[in-house]
């Protein structure tokens, strides 16, 4: 299908710039002023302020204290439905819980979309050690595939083409140094290692003094339709503990998953 470009009479500017609006709120930075907004994505503050009034009188987004925003109950609407529509949510309500409760650390399910990957569903343990950034991470939240355990799991089985392009698409938004490019090419010499791999062990960045460890849920034909991981606090689990204790646990998992799902190897 021919996608609209900014060259085509069917592609809507003011869309994209509300959409862009929209996806500068993060976990890391809930709240953000007009000025911050503007300038991140190089609009006028005018401009931003019009739409962001738009935004709030449509539920997408909501003033706070200090003229700052946040997004609205409606900004999750769109993720949730998608979420909902995802092979992963036909899969039982415990498979998620009894990865939690053998673990004794939170666990995930997500999918691959675009450079980032989409939570579908999280079992949350009582570990106190998680601070506001985890908190926030529910179904529908979004973080860049390349820093999190499951994105790389999900990366690594993509096609080369596919994986770079998601890649590169993400850097190009943000014009990148020559030490982004080599840290890319870095990145997908590990992923066709890890190609391999039953599962991936990687440190959060999101979350200071945690620890993922992911494998991926395939589907009835064998295609790979997502991922589960547990976030294990480093102070209660070593490299060589997550190796030897948690890494089988979300194999099994994700074995588990996947033959619900009417996968048979």
């Amino acid at each position: 299908m021919h996608l609209p470009t900014s060259h085509d009479g069917r592609y809507s500017q003011s869309l994209e710039r509300g959409l862009a609006i929209l996806r500068a709120f993060t976990p890391e930075q809930p709240w953000l002023g007009i000025a911050e907004i503007a300038d991140g994505l190089e609009m006028s503050r005018p401009t931003t302020h019009r739409y962001a009034s738009t935004l709030v009188a449509l539920g997408y987004l909501e003033q706070g204290p200090r003229r700052k925003y946040r997004l609205g109950v409606r900004a999750g609407d769109p993720g949730r439905s998608a979420v909902n529509s995802t092979t992963l949510r036909n899969l039982p309500d415990h498979c998620l819980a009894d990865l939690r409760d053998r673990s004794g650390c939170t666990a995930s399910l997500a999918v691959l979309s675009g450079e980032d990957i989409v939570y579908v569903d999280r079992a949350r343990s009582a570990w106190q050690g998680q601070n506001e950034v985890t908190e926030r991470l529910g179904r529908g939240s979004r973080l860049p595939a390349a820093n999190t355990a499951m994105g790389r799991a999900l990366l690594a089985h993509r096609g080369p083409d596919r994986r770079s392009g998601a890649l590169v698409a993400g850097a190009e938004e943000q014009r990148e140094s020559q030490q982004d490019v080599r840290a890319r090419e870095k990145l997908f010499e590990e992923l066709e290692r890890l190609r391999e791999k039953e599962f991936v062990v990687a440190d959060s960045v999101r979350v200071k003094g945690e620890r993922c460890v992911a494998s991926v849920v395939r589907g009835r034909s064998g295609e790979i339709v997502g991922a589960v991981d547990v976030a294990a606090p480093k102070l209660t689990f070593s490299r060589a503990q997550t190796l030897e204790r948690l890494a089988p646990l979300v194999v099994a998992s994700a074995e588990e998953m996947s033959a619900h799902l009417g996968y048979m190897p």
